[in-house]
């Protein structure tokens, strides 16, 4: 953080509180006879996926108000701890500073800390100067030019590119922000937008480099455009070869990776022995990782969320069927692993065949009833 700001004499600092803003179309479609067609969750007749509200709806919805309520909350927290922090001030402090701006009187922004002191140009140049000098024959070490913020920000160097690891030559993929078609970019209130052709080309760029042993796809997003995650999927589905997975999961052991509560007792409760206590437990006390015993236990750990979450929700909604769609369960060490941690709950799972297409499927089946 920087000891002392300057400013223009006559300026301001537009320092206040978030908001958001959102536009609405519902009325104008309505006049034109268009009705849009939104494919989303609904739990007794709500919704908290409204990203396709402002097509359905007039004005917000306690479930968008809610929604877009906690973001501003949480990102209103950042900002507040980020300037508390910078300037060492307690939050209490920082939010009486913006509950009370903006500041647009010169001598307000200097009492409450904001700036040290207003400056020309010319002024702040003789500063530097001043500050900088030695007295004659004294050594000087001091150097200092002016630059602008624009030529320094190197915040865009972390929005898409992948970086390899020196040791083990992995390339890391940062997939930050939501989904859009295009190029990544900055988006609000210091948020990134991940665009496809970015992130496919970090994909692409890695996947052809031969120094690249393995690539790691590092995704924090709420979601976005389906066109657009259906391009990054085909990217990282030609970078990542299904089959092979399954092959090195089948011919590993998860049992050299895994803790099992086996390792410990010989059963707690109604819990077997070969169900896992700590997925990755022993690799800290291993020299080198077999890929087949990685595999077998990757694909495990990632069966036993699935069926986790699966057998809590039917629990919860009194089910005890649940069905299963899309590609993941194609895996057999993934299916095994859900139908493990289905039984726990004596909760059945079902894998219809082809089922990899069953939201397309369904798609096409809830608009041909809607067209007759």
């Amino acid at each position: 953080m920087a000891d002392d700001i300057y400013l223009y004499d006559l300026t301001g600092v537009n320092l206040h509180g978030l908001s958001m803003e959102v536009t609405f179309y519902k009325d104008f479609l309505d006049t034109i006879n268009i009705i849009p067609e939104v494919f989303r969750v609904n739990i007794d007749g709500e919704s908290y996926k409204t990203a396709g509200d402002p097509f359905l709806e007039s004005t917000a919805t306690d479930q968008m108000k809610e929604n877009y309520g906690q973001l501003l909350n949480n990102i209103y927290s950042i900002f507040v701890k980020g300037i508390s922090n910078g300037r060492s001030w307690s939050e209490e402090k920082t939010k009486n500073i913006i509950n009370n701006g903006p500041y647009s009187i010169t001598s307000e922004i200097i009492e409450n800390d904001l700036i040290t002191s207003t400056m020309y140009p010319d002024q702040f140049e003789s500063y530097l100067e001043e500050i900088t000098s030695c007295e004659k024959d004294e050594k000087c070490d001091y150097n200092y030019s002016i630059v602008k913020w624009k030529d320094v920000d190197r915040s865009k160097e972390y929005v898409s590119d992948w970086l390899p690891e020196k040791k083990n030559n992995i390339a890391l993929i940062y997939a930050v922000g939501g989904i859009m078609p295009g190029e990544s970019q900055k988006g609000p209130s210091g948020s990134t937008v991940m665009g496809h052709k970015t992130i496919n080309k970090a994909i692409k760029s890695a996947r052809e480099d031969k120094n690249i042993d393995a690539i790691i796809l590092r995704i924090d997003s709420g979601g976005g455009s389906a066109f657009a995650s259906d391009q990054m999927w085909r990217e990282v589905d030609l970078t990542t070869n299904n089959e092979d997975i399954e092959e090195l999961a089948i011919a590993g052991n998860r049992k050299e990776l895994d803790y099992l509560i086996g390792d410990i007792a010989n059963e707690i409760g109604s819990l077997n022995s070969e169900i896992t206590a700590s997925n990755f437990a022993k690799a800290k006390n291993l020299d080198s990782l077999s890929s087949n015993d990685v595999a077998a236990s990757i694909t495990n750990m990632i069966g036993e969320v699935i069926g986790t979450v699966a057998y809590l929700n039917a629990m919860l909604c009194g089910e005890n069927k649940v069905y299963f769609l899309g590609r993941v369960s194609l895996n057999s060490n993934i299916k095994a692993a859900i139908e493990d941690r289905l039984k726990l709950a004596n909760i059945t799972g079902i894998f219809e065949d082809n089922r990899e297409y069953a939201n397309v499927l369904g798609a096409l089946v809830y608009l041909k009833d809607k067209i007759t």
